[in-house]
């Protein structure tokens, strides 16, 4: 009989295994899933920092509350005194800091050098023919390699100075260049009140010193 007993258990038991096996999980087919170890990733720290800033709710509305700034940029190393003093007249007193911002380059477009002050002064008269300024441009007095070239502007960028020469030979001043004029020392001044009527004010002053604008952007860490 005990021969009988386990007979019927390990009967049983096989019965059952074969029914849950030969079962599909409800909603699916019961097949084998494929596996790519090739398709796995390790996440970086840094992939893992912006995973959660997105899972943030308020991580969008923290950004968006970032205050925002004006900065007098590209102000020389000798029209620091004056920028402040300007500054320093505006109404409110608003708060600014001020910044070194290390040297810049700055580029200019111009004619080569005459060979004399005479022929430069005659290549002044034929670009007054052809529509230009005479506030666009000057006659380098300096002694030196470039002394009787013809000034056609000094800018703070490169893109500036490409525009510049692009639209001299629109006008028909096709021996123009482009190059570097020098690097000076800049400073930036930063201030804490963005308004419309502040960036107005702002905009007339960096008008008194040539080369220099202003942008807005995020306030620097405080």
């Amino acid at each position: 009989m005990k021969w009988l007993f386990v007979f019927l258990v390990l009967f049983n038991l096989g019965a059952f295994g074969w029914g849950v096996l030969s079962r599909a999980p409800q909603g699916e087919s019961w097949q084998l899933r494929e596996f790519h170890p090739e398709k796995i990733r390790v996440l970086s720290p840094e992939d893992v920092a912006k995973l959660t800033a997105h899972g943030k709710p308020g991580a969008l509305a923290a950004r968006a509350s970032v205050q925002q700034c004006l900065v007098w940029s590209g102000v020389t190393e000798a029209d620091v005194g004056r920028a402040r003093t300007l500054l320093a007249g505006l109404p409110g007193k608003p708060g600014f800091n001020e910044l070194q911002g290390g040297e810049r380059e700055r580029y200019w477009v111009y004619l080569p050098p005459a060979k004399s002050t005479s022929e430069a002064e005659r290549t002044i008269e034929k670009l007054g023919e052809k529509g230009l300024d005479s506030k666009d441009y000057f006659i380098v007095r300096d002694p030196g390699s470039m002394r009787n070239a013809i000034s056609l502007g000094v800018f703070s960028t490169r893109e500036a100075a490409q525009f510049r020469l692009s639209s001299l030979q629109d006008k028909g001043v096709s021996n123009a260049e482009l190059g570097l004029r020098d690097k000076v020392s800049v400073s930036d001044f930063v201030l804490f009140d963005s308004s419309d009527a502040m960036q107005e004010e702002l905009g007339r002053l960096s008008g008194q010193i040539r080369l220099s604008e202003v942008i807005k952007r995020d306030c620097p860490a405080q």
